[in-house]
């Protein structure tokens, strides 16, 4: 595939088996040109399923991080053989195909048991997938997470340092102002351990409106996008491209849960 700057979103609602072509299109008028692939269990899901799923983004551009339930970091370091050899199989299914960017880890982890399984799960996927790219997201700063992160990260060889953060799309900003600055924060505080690793920085902004954080117009968009390159990210996420049915208040997503496109200005 051609070197791009790697535009991704967090897409969670997609069933392996219905996904369609359609909506890989959709991803790339969105400007998507990585993203993750839906959940895939070898106890449900075909494998051809995947398999097709892979080719269709490989003919758009798009590269996946591939979510299978073998690689997810929960519990691998109390089951540590377990872990390996089910990685194995996840590896030989897919891990050759040239869509794949990595395999999918986990999100925010906290705590010292996760800490452990994470430091395990890493490992195991680069003795095991070399060629890949492992995939972890981390939390947004605070005190607490950097502790963690400074106790966690000397343990394990990231190729890229990736988080997120939302409280610049806060309401009524003008009030808040401290949470817009905790944006610049994390931007910086997060591209320092970046440099300090070797690594890139990844973040993830905003674009579909949730709890307390405003839905998106032209402006936040290039805004958000423009301050996270200016400051030094080599890949911009989007949380999300996709409107939920049934969860918080999710509102003005760019597509949203009857599969209409939202128009902004």
């Amino acid at each position: 595939m051609k070197k791009q700057f790697p535009i991704g979103a967090w897409i969670y609602h997609f069933n392996i088996d219905t996904i369609k072509e359609k909506d890989v299109i959709d991803w790339v008028e969105c400007g998507i040109n990585i993203t993750l692939s839906p959940v895939y269990d070898e106890k449900i899901n075909k494998k051809s399923k995947m398999i097709k799923f892979l080719n269709i983004c490989k003919k758009h551009g798009i590269q996946i991080i591939l979510r299978d339930t073998r690689s997810i970091y929960d519990g691998a370091n109390k089951n540590q053989e377990l872990y390996k050899e089910n990685f194995i199989k996840a590896y030989k299914d897919f891990g050759s195909h040239p869509a794949v960017f990595g395999f999918y880890l986990g999100d925010e982890p906290s705590g010292e048991e996760l800490k452990q399984d994470l430091i395990f799960a890493h490992k195991t996927q680069l003795e095991v997938a070399p060629n890949l790219k492992p995939f972890v997201n981390f939390l947004p700063h605070s005190e607490k997470v950097l502790k963690w992160l400074d106790e966690t990260l000397p343990n394990i060889d990231i190729k890229q340092l990736s988080y997120d953060r939302y409280s610049q799309m806060i309401v009524k900003p003008e009030e808040n102002f401290e949470y817009v600055n905790h944006f610049y924060e994390n931007l910086r505080l997060y591209k320092e351990i970046a440099d300090k690793k070797g690594v890139p920085l990844w973040t993830t902004v905003l674009s579909t409106g949730h709890m307390p954080y405003l839905p998106v117009d032209e402006d936040s968009i290039n805004w958000q996008l423009n301050v996270a390159v200016a400051l030094g990210c080599k890949s911009v996420w989007w949380y999300t491209i996709y409107g939920f049915v049934d969860q918080l208040n999710y509102r003005k997503a760019p597509i949203n849960c009857f599969n209409e496109k939202t128009i902004i200005n």
